[in-house]
């Protein structure tokens, strides 16, 4: 074998373990998809919980179904920007709500409502009637965002997400260490946002990944290949040209 196919071989064997190992990867992406999805189907089966009822950290709280009663506090509602729905731009509306038993504020995504820049809409206008009871599921705040935006971005309350740090600051009296997104189930009237829907409970493209970097693997191997061959024949044909012409 020559240096050049030496190279080639060499160069082909590490891609193709490259390719491989992240052909691997997408599968046990994959299958942390599934045993999620589980998850959340396991939770939507149980029935509401009281939110009163919840003990643990978020983490363990996530997609719980959840009953929410008390009071809106639109004063302090906060709209999430450049959130889309079936291609059109909008925002989600997200409202302390106040327990009627007492105890720390939760915060309620509301729901998607239309906005031509994704940013800007009339809270009032999507005001429902004080008391509610809400039926949602439990989300995750985000991870702290960088502490000078986090100070200088709470007196806006249009953020692109529901940052631990920047709730903190919003509400230094206190709040549920989560967020509730509401469900269809949660009573809907003409002035309330588009409830969102439950998650989506797919394998999502972690397979079809998987199957194009094992695809790269074949495609390094087989073409050096037919790389060496190729130059081996050639090889081979000159040294018999060569004789012959001797």
């Amino acid at each position: 074998m020559n240096r050049r196919n030496l190279v080639a071989a060499i160069f082909a064997v590490v891609v193709a373990a490259a390719c491989v190992r992240l052909g691997l990867w997408q599968l046990e992406r994959l299958g942390e998809r599934r045993a999620s999805n589980e998850l959340v189907r396991r939770r939507f089966a149980e029935p509401p919980v009281p939110t009163g009822l919840l003990a643990g950290g978020s983490k363990s709280l996530r997609f719980r179904r959840v009953r929410v009663d008390g009071s809106w506090d639109f004063d302090r509602e906060i709209v999430l920007s450049a959130k889309t729905r079936d291609g059109s731009p909008g925002v989600h509306i997200v409202t302390p709500l106040r327990p009627g038993g007492g105890g720390p504020a939760v915060l309620v995504n509301r729901g998607w409502v239309y906005s031509p820049d994704a940013m800007t809409v009339d809270r009032a206008k999507w005001r429902e009637p004080g008391e509610a009871t809400v039926i949602g599921y439990v989300e995750d705040l985000a991870s702290p965002s960088a502490g000078a935006a986090a100070a200088r971005d709470t007196a806006s309350r249009t953020w692109r997400l529901l940052y631990a740090d920047r709730v903190a600051n919003a509400f230094p009296e206190g709040v549920a260490p989560y967020y509730v997104v509401a469900l269809p189930e949660t009573t809907q009237r003409a002035s309330a946002p588009v409830r969102l829907s439950v998650p989506a409970l797919s394998d999502g493209s972690h397979r079809s990944y998987a199957v194009q970097w094992f695809s790269f693997a074949v495609i390094a191997v087989v073409g050096v290949a037919v790389l060496i061959r190729t130059d081996t024949r050639a090889a081979a044909s000159r040294r018999e040209v060569s004789r012959s012409v001797s």
